[in-house]
């Protein structure tokens, strides 16, 4: 790392997907960046069978391969839903150490981390990699299933993994959930940042 590179310890969440390239700035807001974009789909292929989600989930914990694992479960919720699938977890050691809300969610978050190009990338623990990954699927416009386009829907719904109420952004094609974000408190302006903080913004 270079001297005038600044220490990412010190960075926002939406300064951490520019510094790593995952994103950039257009006024306000942020967008995918492109070279990051064309990395992210080339990796996508890439993820299409098990054993190299696994493996890909083994780097990004830094874990060996024989250690960790997919399993999918059912989630319980208190009223039907469309996202009824059942839900994957990541396991470490056979013990669940993180979940995500859909099969969609967990193919960007892996692409995502095989897409980022910053050895500095390798210097965070896996639970900032794993918030600054949740944080890219903020900014992205595109499912990682199909293709289509990814917007937040104008509802407010309940999340899929938890009791509460969330905006859902979803694909319009397939409908995959992709992230879930807080809805607006009332009468509030909401914040400046174009991307929730690293915990407790979002759902997984």
């Amino acid at each position: 790392m270079s001297e005038e590179s600044p220490d990412i310890a010190d960075l926002s969440m939406p300064e951490l997907l520019v510094a790593f390239g995952v994103a950039e700035p257009v006024g306000d807001d942020l967008r995918l960046a492109d070279g990051f974009r064309t990395r992210w789909r080339g990796t996508l292929d890439a993820l299409a069978d098990r054993e190299s989600r696994v493996a890909t989930l083994a780097d990004l914990y830094d874990e060996p391969v024989g250690t960790v694992g997919v399993e999918y479960r059912e989630v319980e919720q208190s009223a039907p839903s469309a996202d009824a699938d059942d839900r994957p977890f990541a396991l470490v050691g056979e013990r669940a150490a993180y979940n995500w809300i859909s099969e969609a969610a967990m193919l960007a978050d892996l692409a995502a981390h095989r897409a980022v190009d910053d050895d500095r990338w390798g210097t965070l623990d896996r639970n900032d990699r794993t918030r600054v990954l949740k944080s890219f699927r903020v900014v992205l416009d595109e499912c990682p299933v199909c293709g289509g386009s990814v917007v937040p829907t104008a509802d407010v719904v309940e999340s899929c993994c938890r009791d509460w109420d969330v905006i859902a952004v979803r694909c319009t094609d397939c409908t995959a959930r992709v992230v879930e974000l807080p809805p607006p408190e009332p009468g509030g302006q909401g914040g400046s940042d174009p991307v929730p903080p690293p915990t407790g913004g979002f759902t997984r």
